[in-house]
């Protein structure tokens, strides 16, 4: 990976960790009534947006590895007043719904790049053996129901877990315009399988409905890829 690119990826982190500081504890209506943080997200999210057009020209190949990618390139323009302003509500879903997201991806590129891991390992310290032994038979899953990313979270990735009666958890992300059938069939029969193979219950969790801010930061003390396609 280029020097150059690696640079851009540690603003965009930074920026997210700005970002994260800044909201922490936030409610929505608390977000939409503080004008400074309102704007010291814009900031931030600008300088995300600018990175991503930074990407865009300079390494196609590392864009493309980055989640809703092409979308964060709209961010160098977003705005927290006047008659072209953002919503407040799709801020917030950005930041709680999506950076997180963003993070895990920017992250793994980083630890890549530094050597730190190969391309496309997946890490496994602490992971429970349920999640580990069955990880191909995961990725099948992921593929046959396709599957743009699944992420494990909570006791399956700690010392927590309890092999006798710890259920798993699960965040999947499907991509945009997918068929799901009547009744979200499609995604009842994903968590069905998983918890047949797991033979465990297992929660899964949608990324697009992950928007209280206290589950999301606790979700993402544990969060590990699975799956990404």
């Amino acid at each position: 990976m280029r020097p150059r690119t690696l640079g851009v990826l540690e603003d965009v982190r930074e920026a997210i960790d700005y970002i994260v500081e800044d909201t922490s504890g936030m409610t929505f209506e608390e977000f939409v009534g503080d004008r400074r943080t309102r704007q010291l997200v814009a900031h931030n999210l600008g300088k995300i947006g600018k990175a991503m057009h930074r990407l865009h020209r300079e390494d196609q190949a590392a864009l493309e590895r980055l989640s809703n990618s092409r979308q964060y390139i709209a961010l160098r323009n977003v705005r927290v007043e006047g008659p072209d302003a953002t919503e407040p509500a799709t801020v917030w879903q950005t930041v709680w719904g999506q950076l997180p997201v963003l993070a895990r991806d920017v992250d793994v590129l980083l630890m890549q790049g530094s050597r730190a891991k190969k391309e496309d390992q997946i890490e496994t310290v602490e992971m429970s053996r349920v999640i580990t032994d069955n990880l191909e038979a995961i990725q099948a899953l992921c593929r046959e129901y396709g599957v743009s990313r699944l992420e494990v979270f909570g006791s399956a990735v700690t010392e927590r877990f309890d092999p006798a009666r710890s259920d798993v958890d699960f965040i999947v992300e499907f991509p945009p315009g997918y068929e799901f059938g009547p009744w979200h069939d499609r995604y009842f029969e994903l968590k069905e399988r998983l918890a047949a193979l797991l033979g465990r219950s297992v929660d899964l969790v949608m990324v697009e409905g992950m928007r209280k801010p206290r589950f999301v930061e606790s979700a993402n003390q544990t969060r590990r890829v699975l799956y990404a396609a």
